[in-house]
């Protein structure tokens, strides 16, 4: 009974010091916290995180969805090595480079009244129904801008959810104002006149990691040509 044992015991160490090797021969995978803007399209990231997952070698991602603050925030502390966010000229407290660049447009249904047209002005749609993304950066001027416009209608949905808007759009529920990037089957996409604000999104680096360390990241590399240039 006792040699059964001492066998067992023999296998069960040889074993161990089996994977220990392993596992020290094994090249560690380096993990990159990238932050991810919310008001980017679930599309794109998608997109990227199938790309990464064929050609990313050693390194890993672990994404962090949050808002424009709070990305900077965690930036500023450590807490992620890079953001997929707004890049703006007044912000030069990370380096950072621009991947794609638009406007914002009106999100309406097919069936809309003035679905056709392709610029729209706020006077037009006092009498509809709209939806409010909580999310949009630029919400606070596209409030501005149909109040100075005596529009001031009805809300019939609130959401943290782009793709739940385009939805409740498409669903003909009410009309809302999006970035141009935001595409959605039965929904058109015309000008608001006047509102002529862009957005850069791009990435925006830790103080603790830089663009020299993203030079040479098969991941960084991969998010380049998953992003629409545009």
């Amino acid at each position: 009974m006792g040699a059964h044992l001492a066998v067992h015991a023999r296998r069960i160490e040889s074993d161990f010091n089996l994977f220990e090797q392993s596992m020290q021969e094994a090249p560690a995978r380096q993990t990159l916290r990238l932050g991810v803007l919310a008001t980017i399209p679930t599309a794109w990231i998608a997109g990227f995180v199938g790309a990464t997952a064929k050609g990313a070698g050693d390194e890993r991602v672990e994404l962090v969805e949050g808002r424009e603050r709070d990305l900077l925030e965690r930036l500023g502390r450590g807490r992620i090595d890079a953001a997929l966010t707004l890049v703006r000229e007044d912000n030069q407290r990370f380096e950072s480079e621009i991947l794609h660049s638009e406007g914002y447009a009106l999100a309406l249904y097919a069936d809309h009244p003035l679905s056709g047209e392709p610029v729209i002005a706020a006077e037009q749609l006092a009498d509809n129904v709209m939806i409010v993304r909580r999310n949009c950066e630029v919400l606070g001027e596209t409030s501005r801008h149909f109040t100075a416009r005596g529009v001031r209608p009805f809300f019939a949905a609130r959401t943290t959810s782009d793709e739940r808007a385009l939805a409740l759009v498409a669903a003909g529920m009410g009309v809302t104002v999006m970035p141009e990037c935001f595409q959605c089957a039965g929904v058109t996409r015309p000008k608001l006149a006047g509102f002529d604000l862009k957005r850069d999104i791009g990435v925006l680096y830790g103080p603790h990691f830089g663009p020299s360390r993203a030079a040479d990241s098969p991941t960084f590399a991969t998010l380049r040509k998953t992003i629409p240039p545009v």
